[in-house]
Order: structure tokens, then C-alpha cells, then sequence
């Protein structure tokens, strides 16, 4: 495909950067996702790399944006995942990172419903809740 012949930190997102190929802005990344990947100026890099590493990009950038959204209140999956589609983030990249947040246990559908009673139990009652 080419070679990575620059790689500078974006203005606006510090946890970002730029990489350029063959002299040409190619994409933006995080940092910690270009380090992952060992993304260096003068490497030869392929398409099917630098697709992996902007899809891992991503996925971070739409946890990041879920665990924020989350740290408001309580939501359930469903939320989230049109939270995050709202967003513009694909099907397969919302998936990735719902399924990361489910296994640090940030997201739990039964235990959202069981305080989402508990705190409109009082002003709805039963009846009206379920």
C-alpha cells in the first residue's frame, strides 16, 4: 500500500493522531492504538494493517463515548447501542465495544431494570411499571 512518511499529534484531540502515507493524510488514530500496533514513520504498512488499526481506533473512541454517556445515569444496551449509532459508528464497531464493556461488567440489563424499579417504584407503582 505505502509507507508511513509522517505521523503528527492532532491540534484538537491530544489523544489523537495523524498518520500520513506516502506524503498524504491517510486517517486518524489514538495514540495508544498507533503504539499498539508499533506504527512507525518509514514502515511499509498494508491495507489490511492499517484497517485493523483504525477499526480498534474506533472501537475505542465509541467505548469512550459510551462510558461517558454512562457515567450520567445508569442505560441500558439498547440505549447505548443508538446512543452510539447516533454517533455515526458502525454496526460492527458498536458490537465490539458494548461486548468490551459487558465483560468489565459496565453494562448489565438486569441489574439496570431492578434499579430502574427500585427508583420509579414510589411515583409509578407496580402496575404501571411493568
Amino acid at each position: 500500500m505505502g509507507k508511513i512518511t509522517d505521523i503528527q499529534p492532532q491540534k484538537k484531540r491530544k489523544s489523537r493522531v495523524s498518520i500520513y502515507i506516502d506524503g498524504e493524510f491517510f486517517c486518524g488514530l489514538e495514540k495508544l492504538t498507533a503504539l499498539e500496533h508499533r506504527l512507525k514513520i518509514g514502515d511499509e504498512v498494508n491495507e489490511e494493517k492499517l484497517s485493523r488499526a483504525v477499526f480498534e481506533s474506533e472501537v475505542t473512541q465509541a467505548f469512550d463515548k459510551a462510558a461517558g454517556h454512562l457515567a450520567a445515569r445508569p442505560h441500558s444496551e439498547e440505549e447505548l447501542r443508538k446512543y452510539l449509532t447516533e454517533k455515526g459508528f458502525s454496526s460492527a464497531v458498536i458490537d465490539r465495544a458494548l461486548e468490551k464493556m459487558s465483560s468489565y461488567g459496565y453494562i448489565d440489563d438486569a441489574e439496570f431494570v431492578r434499579a430502574y424499579i427500585e427508583s420509579h417504584r414510589a411515583k409509578f407503582g407496580v402496575r404501571r411499571l411493568g
